[in-house]
């Protein structure tokens, strides 16, 4: 027998959340910080009037020869160091030990520069991996050996999706679209290994549950509302295309976020983190309401628990585009919420602190304050110094800084002096 979901009433939730969070718009004046490393580190002083408790950040001017046909930063899952390329289209470290002297440290001499411009760098910080995308080339680094490899998959098509299938055999799928059909390839970067059109592969949302485990939610056609998850290993082989609905799996994962409707949102970035077991989606509640989840299971898979999170519901003219990934360490979750009220587009940058002492495992928003309206131009950071952060490139020759233990001072406050009690920990 199936363990039932525990699947927790909107209006529950919202209640204990209301109650937690007095004072939340009331302004508070921001206390000075000082970086031992790096006196002369200023926090950026207030230019537009904003209603509520936000980070101010430390801005860092550089004169770094980023090449701006690339996307942003990533995370790299190491202190101190975000993943970029180069203006040669190297992979390189962005060092930020020393705030005041950000350098950029190149991992591979060349690589994968010599393919020329373009593209797109991503990556897996949870597991230490990364990659860029041009086009039908993708080109791949272990950040922890300095491993690369690539591959170009010539007359088939662009490349949709592309994940870690399995850390220990360091091999990668990825999805092609090429005229009507998705076709499925595979590459093993530990060994160099190739796998040419192994198969058909759904249209689908694909996410890595672990080493050989891939969990796939493919929506109907008739109504998108509608959909089946299915868990599989690194090739699909458990999947039959073109042979009717494909249902879900046997185990209670699948099965129970089918039961309760739950869609995962379709970003290249990670919205599924393995180690904490943590999926962010939506879901069509009595198969009416959209409304954000979290999803908890545990490893063995038996235990299954989704929590909606009201407080990052759409209300009128005040909207959210979606988080768009978790920090490595599964601690913090960065999006975006976007305000029309005013006549003119407001897009601010906002983060979550994910611990279990939170209704649903997920605190309030806190917002780092307005941003343009890119969803993704920056990444989190571990700092040696400063504790968990979050960076973001705004262009110009100018890094922000937000130190994300100020988010925890601002959740304390938010907290309504409960005690030691609720006191909250990294």
């Amino acid at each position: 027998m199936i363990k039932s979901a525990h699947f927790f009433p909107i209006s529950i939730l919202l209640t204990v959340l209301l109650l937690s969070c007095t004072g939340r718009g009331s302004a508070v004046k921001d206390e000075p910080h000082t970086i031992k490393a790096a006196p002369q580190l200023e926090k950026a002083e207030s230019t537009t009037p904003i209603d509520h408790d936000y980070i101010r950040p430390y801005v860092i001017q550089h004169k770094l020869a980023f090449n701006i046909e690339f996307n942003g930063l990533v995370e790299s899952g190491i202190d101190n160091k975000l993943l970029t390329l180069n203006s040669r289209n190297e992979f390189c470290y962005l060092n930020l030990e020393e705030p005041t002297a950000p350098r950029l440290e190149v991992i591979t001499p060349g690589f994968p520069g010599k393919d020329g411009w373009g593209g797109e760098i991503f990556s897996d910080a949870e597991n230490r991996v990364a990659w860029v995308v041009r086009g039908r080339g993708v080109y791949f680094i272990d950040l922890d050996t300095k491993k690369t490899g690539e591959v170009n998959l010539g007359i088939y098509g662009n490349v949709r999706h592309v994940l870690l299938a399995d850390k220990e055999r360091l091999l990668f799928l990825f999805i092609v679209f090429s005229v009507e059909i998705c076709l499925q390839f595979a590459y093993e970067l530990s060994t160099g290994t190739y796998y040419d059109e192994v198969g058909s592969a759904p249209n689908a949302v694909y996410n890595t549950l672990g080493n050989d485990r891939i969990l796939i939610e493919i929506s109907t056609q008739k109504d998108a509302r509608y959909s089946g998850w299915y868990l599989t290993d690194s090739f699909l082989t458990n999947i039959k295309v073109g042979k009717g609905t494909v249902f879900p799996g046997g185990d209670p994962l699948t099965k129970t976020l089918t039961n309760n409707n739950v869609h995962a949102i379709n970003r290249m970035r990670k919205l599924l983190h393995q180690k904490k077991r943590l999926l962010f989606a939506w879901s069509y509640i009595e198969r009416t309401d959209l409304t954000r989840v979290l999803v908890h299971w545990s490893e063995d898979l038996q235990d299954v628990n989704i929590y909606p999170i009201p407080h990052i519901m759409d209300t009128g003219k005040i909207f959210h585009s979606g988080p768009s990934h978790f920090s490595a360490d599964g601690d913090w979750l960065h999006g975006t919420r976007i305000d029309d009220t005013s006549g003119f587009r407001k897009t601010e940058r906002i983060v979550y602190h994910l611990q279990d002492h939170y209704p649903g495992g997920i605190s309030l928003p806190v917002s780092l304050g307005y941003t343009n309206d890119d969803p993704d131009p920056g990444a989190f950071m571990n700092h040696s110094k400063l504790g968990p952060c979050f960076v973001e490139d705004v262009g110009g020759g100018k890094l922000l800084l937000f130190e994300l233990n100020d988010a925890l001072e601002i959740l304390k406050r938010q907290e309504g002096g409960r005690g030691e009690e609720s006191e909250l920990k990294q």
